[in-house]
């Protein structure tokens, strides 16, 4: 089974681990980014029909991300982009897509630059 969500908006500079970002900061970071990936995973089942609270995966799933930068922001290291999507991945659970986000492993890590 292969499901493909889009996830509208920008991750947050202060998720790169590269930044020294406060603990606290961070948490709530990655709270907004689950809230919002759960929400919008939601609406997206229910557009498919696909109601109730069972998780759609069950066991090993493969991820891909694609992250579309806005014009002015710069590219990161995939291995920062991997770290800062742990809200992604908290999110999909939340939402009932995945059952458990340890099964996850990562596939195709890109990225896209808007055109200056």
């Amino acid at each position: 089974m292969s499901v493909i969500i889009e996830i509208p908006g920008t991750l947050d500079l202060r998720l790169s681990p590269n930044r020294n970002t406060p603990p606290r900061t961070l948490k709530r970071l990655r709270a907004k980014l689950r809230d919002h990936v759960q929400q919008t995973a939601r609406a997206w089942r229910n557009n498919e029909g696909l109601f109730g609270d069972e998780p759609i995966i069950v066991g090993p799933a493969v991820i891909g991300v694609t992250v579309r930068w806005e014009r002015g922001r710069n590219q990161w290291d995939i291995d920062n982009l991997i770290s800062a999507c742990k809200g992604l991945c908290d999110g999909l659970q939340a939402a009932g897509i995945i059952a458990n986000d340890r099964d996850l492993t990562w596939g195709v890590v890109g990225q896209i630059k808007a055109p200056d």
